[in-house]
């Protein structure tokens, strides 16, 4: 049996497929061996780890046996089968966090558009390893973790600079996400002079929200809209130790209101980055200051 065109696709539908793959290999099975095993066609299983037929859980527990996946483990795939439907999809602490990062990738390499709004942070997508460390340290993690999420924060920037149709990004901050110190004066020289080079990438939009715009519906949280060729929108929301993604239409279509609303008070692209430019010059004097002193 399979699920309602509706669950296809959707985070938590990526996510067992992405669980179900990693199982597979585990166990050394190729598609077609394992899709053999349980007496499906490989192309059915082949669409089950993308997410876009979901297995329900009578076939994920038969699948499972035959890849020899027990206790815990089993019992939390077969939970991600039976709750496939539902939306929201909230984790909360570290153990819900792999998931739900390879599921993010996943839409940041199937993605048309990618929308993101952070208002008091520069958007990880264009942080520089210094500025994510700094962002990331705060969180009062283990140096072990704080390393290991810079390290995926750069490395999901990748998809920025693929070849052939990159996603296009735009990256919505406000003002005082510039001008806030965080980490060195060195640290946020090199964070606003890679700003400037994102913002002249082709597929790269960064918008600024000025400090004299006051109040603003960015400051509801963070949050990013996803947008696809052949599939209907996601949201994701992202707190320091939870994550959400929302598809259900009607509450997407409240995020795809806002991220509209935000554009609009933002600054131009051209105007964001005269005021990066202005805010970049002060940082660069600042750390020539440090060098001198040192």
């Amino acid at each position: 049996m399979t699920r309602t065109k509706k669950a296809a696709r959707s985070p938590r539908a990526r996510a067992l497929g992405t669980a179900i793959a990693e199982a597979r290999k585990a166990a050394e099975l190729s598609q077609r061996a394992a899709a053999q095993l349980v007496g499906w066609h490989h192309t059915r299983l082949a669409r089950a780890e993308t997410g876009a037929q979901p297995p329900d859980a009578e076939d994920v527990a038969s699948l499972l046996a035959v890849l020899n996946v027990t206790g815990a483990r089993r019992d939390k795939l077969l939970t991600m089968a039976r709750d496939i439907g539902r939306s929201p999809w909230t984790v909360v602490g570290a153990a819900g966090v792999p998931g739900q990062l390879a599921t993010l990738v996943d839409y940041e390499r199937e993605a048309v558009t990618l929308m993101v709004s952070t208002p008091l942070i520069v958007p990880g997508l264009l942080q520089t390893m210094g500025y994510a460390r700094a962002i990331i340290s705060a969180g009062g993690a283990s140096a072990e973790i704080i390393e290991a999420r810079v390290m995926y924060r750069m490395g999901r920037q990748e998809i920025l600079r693929s070849g052939g149709l990159p996603l296009h990004l735009t990256a919505v901050c406000t003002e005082w996400a510039l001008r806030m110190p965080t980490g060195s004066h060195s640290i946020m020289e090199e964070q606003m002079s890679r700003l400037l080079e994102w913002g002249s990438r082709d597929n790269v939009d960064v918008r600024v929200l000025p400090a004299s715009l006051g109040s603003s519906g960015a400051f509801n949280g963070n949050f990013s809209v996803y947008e696809f060729a052949d599939s209907a929108p996601v949201v994701h929301l992202e707190h320091l130790s939870a994550s959400t993604f929302v598809d259900d239409v009607r509450d997407v279509e409240d995020f795809v209101v806002a991220r509209d609303t935000v554009l609009k008070e933002a600054m131009s692209s051209e105007d964001s980055l005269g005021l990066i430019r202005d805010v970049y010059l002060p940082y660069h004097r600042e750390r020539q200051r440090d060098d001198a002193a040192s």
